[in-house]
């Protein structure tokens, strides 16, 4: 009997060891490649392709800087006439600047924004091993507002981190470390709470046992990565000490990043921060539910940070 129990253990504690670090090789590793069509909708699909040849038929410069741990970041630079300002679109995970972008993309194009589309870490044409959902996405960041700068490429104009999803919580945690001399504002559609947050929603909806996976997950990404995805990896506590003014986006139907852990982040901000919810939103689909408020939203939003 004792030793059924103990193979019953064994196999068990192996099961949880290699579903872990399935999970790490799945949400962390760049290597691993999962086709887009098996991450977003087929409807999103169909109509991408039209959206991606218009912005392609627009003046567009492919742009790279080298990350502050050497590799190289691949940027999609989109001049515009009459330039009101600038703003730097920053895709979610397992994403690309197009499918997250193309649509408010061509939209900011036609109200006079130059638009710089970055391709995140590890994805895309962009150089590195690892994606660590904002804690060094941070940094790169960070590197695209210098290589603006330092170019002369922004003209003197108002200046908009823009992130959905992934790329939300990303600029969320730069919204701690740069300042209005910096950047205009930040604008977060879809943010997650915390890494560690999300990992725990998305295992509990695959009916994984949290504890020890996300723990094994920790370790691992402390191993091979040397982060701490539990303490440096909290973007409500990056929004509790930001420094300039953000716009909250989320959707009330989000069923992959819950509106209960963007409102976390809302909350936490003591800065100047605004709040927008989409009832009928699923995870970064506020333009797409209902585009007549999304562009008013933004075009408003625009108006009182840049006049007021």
């Amino acid at each position: 009997m004792f030793k059924i129990i103990l193979i019953i253990a064994i196999i068990l504690i192996l099961t949880i060891l290699l579903i872990s670090a399935f999970l790490f090789l799945v949400t962390m590793c760049g290597f691993f490649k999962i086709p887009i069509s098996a991450l977003v909708e087929e409807s999103i699909l169909a109509n991408l392709k039209d959206m991606e040849a218009e912005l392609m038929s627009y003046p567009m410069e492919e742009v790279s800087i080298t990350s502050f741990d050497g590799y190289r970041l691949v940027g999609h630079y989109i001049p515009v006439e009459d330039a009101k300002r600038t703003v730097i679109l920053v895709h979610g995970w397992r994403s690309t600047w197009c499918v997250d972008f193309a649509h408010i993309a061509i939209w900011l194009h036609s109200v006079n924004c130059n638009l710089l589309m970055i391709e995140q870490r590890a994805q895309g044409s962009s150089g590195g091993k690892y994606i660590t959902f904002g804690i060094n996405e941070k940094k790169d960041i960070l590197g695209w507002i210098s290589y603006l700068k330092n170019n002369n490429m922004l003209y003197g104009l108002p200046l908009y981190l823009w992130g959905g999803s992934m790329g939300a919580a990303t600029v969320l945690m730069d919204s701690a470390l740069i300042s209005p001399d910096d950047i205009t504002a930040v604008i977060a559609d879809s943010a997650y709470s915390s890494i560690y947050d999300e990992f725990a929603f998305v295992g509990g909806k695959m009916h994984l046992p949290v504890h020890p996976i996300i723990d094994i997950i920790w370790l691992l990404s402390r191993i091979f990565i040397h982060i701490d995805i539990k303490k440096d990896g909290s973007v409500t506590d990056a929004a509790s000490k930001a420094r300039v003014p953000i716009l909250f986006i989320h959707g009330e139907a989000d069923d992959f990043v819950p509106c209960k852990l963007g409102l976390k982040n809302y909350e936490a901000c003591t800065g100047e921060k605004q709040l927008e919810l989409f009832p009928d939103a699923k995870h970064v689909q506020g333009f797409a539910s209902d585009k007549p408020r999304y562009t008013d939203m933004i075009l408003n939003y625009f108006e009182s940070a840049e006049y007021f």
